[in-house]
């Protein structure tokens, strides 16, 4: 019911709102979207990226937390990452833009890691197992910059 709710008031509010003013670039979160994180225990860090249709949706949501979580390891002097925990979804709606709407958010827990070879930690079960990986740091920020928008709007 809540969650019904929610999505009304997305909708209507989209709606309200030109497209322009949607439209997110590779930013810290504001209510059209963007990235967060947080260092939820020493060393792990939880980053959430969320956009709307207009900023390319569940595919860039993908690629700008991958591109953050790199990008704090950078800052930490790591030339990897190891991701421990990875949640994705997203939310189709159609009729509220010309190609209908695709709400998408990834969440990723990710550690420093010393090298390729650092896979210790996994907090997934099962087939999703495989999303635990330990990724470059150099190379993640170069794979996912080709698909983000760094222009301010």
């Amino acid at each position: 019911m809540l969650r019904n709710i929610v999505i009304a008031f997305a909708a209507i509010a989209l709606a309200a709102a030109p497209a322009a003013a949607q439209r997110v670039g590779y930013q810290p979160a504001n209510m059209w979207g963007g990235y967060k994180d947080k260092e939820t225990k020493p060393g792990i860090y939880r980053v959430v990226a969320k956009l709307n249709a207009w900023s390319g949706g569940a595919r860039r949501a993908y690629a700008m937390a991958h591109y953050r979580a790199a990008e704090i390891m950078a800052g930490k002097e790591f030339t990897h990452f190891r991701i421990l925990k990875m949640k994705s979804s997203e939310l189709v709606m159609q009729g509220s833009t010309p190609t209908g709407s695709n709400f998408g958010k990834t969440h990723l827990w990710v550690r420093g890691a010393s090298g390729a070879d650092d896979v210790e930690g996994c907090d997934m079960k099962g087939k999703k197992a495989d999303r635990c990986v330990t990724l470059s740091v150099s190379e993640t920020m170069a794979l996912y910059r080709k698909q983000l928008d760094f222009e301010k709007y």
